[in-house]
């Protein structure tokens, strides 16, 4: 287990997909690690809104039902709202080719599903 003081919140349209990174990061990190994790875009923003510092790490599922977070630059739209932590994509469509204006925005792009690199993400967030 690594330790890692951070809070984290998790974008994914799909609530069990959601429940399941946030369930395998937890296992992953020491318990002062906070991760929340949320199934729809506006009421993650609204979040962010109110509290821009609240996470060290998001980590965002590409697809989100109509909204797409590399051509909505959903890292843009988190500076915007005066986030400064790390972002991670993660992505189900075939990498690096289908996500190259992703690689200068996002600061990781995982391949979404059951053998996630987490220290990939555990590494990226220390920095």
């Amino acid at each position: 287990m690594s330790k890692f003081f951070c809070n984290v919140a998790i974008v994914d349209d799909d609530p069990l997909f959601a429940e399941f990174l946030r369930l395998e990061l937890v296992s992953k990190v020491s318990a002062e690690c906070q991760i929340d994790a949320y199934c729809e875009i506006d009421k993650f923003f609204d979040e962010l809104k109110a509290k821009p510092n609240a996470y060290n790490l998001i980590v965002v599922d590409r697809f989100l039902g109509e909204y797409d977070s590399v051509s909505h630059q959903f890292p843009r739209s988190c500076r915007y709202d005066g986030y400064q932590g790390k972002i991670v994509l993660v992505s189900s469509c075939n990498l690096p080719n289908t996500n190259d204006k992703a690689t200068k925005d996002f600061n990781l792009i995982l391949k979404k599903g059951p053998n996630m690199n987490w220290q990939e993400v555990l590494d990226i967030a220390a920095v």
